[in-house]
């Protein structure tokens, strides 16, 4: 939690607070918040780490997955109304691949998946974002983002695959742009599939991308008619007082 004069530039009493906030099941404990009379515009973001400093650069990655979240107090407080609402927002995008197989005999195990992007378009694992605005300053070059799994596939789509990925710098300009890469276990042997995904494509924060593919015996296809784009419906909300 970050306690300000309504900007992260402003940080109340000149020195930013980066208070820890947890959820013990019951209620939000947090660090003291100290406040005055004044009032107060209070940010925060989670999950908890020390190095955040001010909070306009809190180190994220992708490598693990990890859902990072940020949000804006619905109020301003002081020490006579210190309670706050904060609906927390996501930083990253997700994406969603669903897979099933069509008239394919063989038993087929999908055991991996990976994003890849190009020079104009890098799959970012590293970067630094502002818990006010949401926004990410990226860093670390072009990566991947892998995904280990043991699926069974089946004739409908019965398992949902998701990555959280950095939101894109901008609107993809052609198809391949970004390429995910399916690994799949046969009743013989491992088929390696790559999937390019179509333009226009613009990966935001807080949204959703689902992606359905069917294995059949020419290959993993992808329709594009059927990619859903939907916000990130999981928010979590929280309330509490800062004092």
């Amino acid at each position: 939690i970050y306690t300000t004069y309504g900007s992260l530039e402003l940080p109340y009493f000149g020195v930013p607070t980066n208070a820890k906030s947890v959820y013990n099941g019951t209620i939000w404990v947090s660090d003291p918040v100290y406040l005055t009379g004044r009032l107060a515009s209070i940010f925060a973001y989670s999950p908890y780490t020390a190095s955040a400093g001010d909070g306009k650069a809190i180190p994220i990655e992708s490598t693990s997955q990890t859902d990072y979240l940020y949000g804006t107090g619905d109020r301003q407080v002081n020490s006579e109304n210190a309670s706050v609402n904060i609906e927390m927002k996501h930083a990253l995008a997700k994406v969603v691949f669903k897979i099933r197989k069509q008239d394919y005999a063989q038993n087929a195990t999908l055991t991996g998946i990976t994003i890849t992007g190009t020079a104009s378009y890098p799959v970012y694992t590293q970067g630094t974002f502002n818990c006010q605005t949401g926004e990410i300053t990226t860093s670390g070059g072009n990566g991947t983002i892998s995904l280990t799994c043991t699926d069974l596939l089946q004739n409908d789509f019965k398992e949902l695959h998701e990555l959280l990925v950095f939101p894109l710098s901008g609107i993809t300009t052609k198809t391949g742009d970004i390429v995910v890469s399916f690994s799949i276990q046969t009743d013989i042997n491992t088929e390696n599939y790559k999937i390019e995904i179509p333009a226009p494509t613009l990966w935001e924060r807080g949204n959703s991308y689902v992606y359905p593919l069917t294995l059949n015996g020419y290959g993993l296809h992808l329709n594009s008619t059927d990619i859903s784009i939907t916000p990130w419906d999981n928010t979590l909300s929280g309330s509490g007082s800062t004092m």
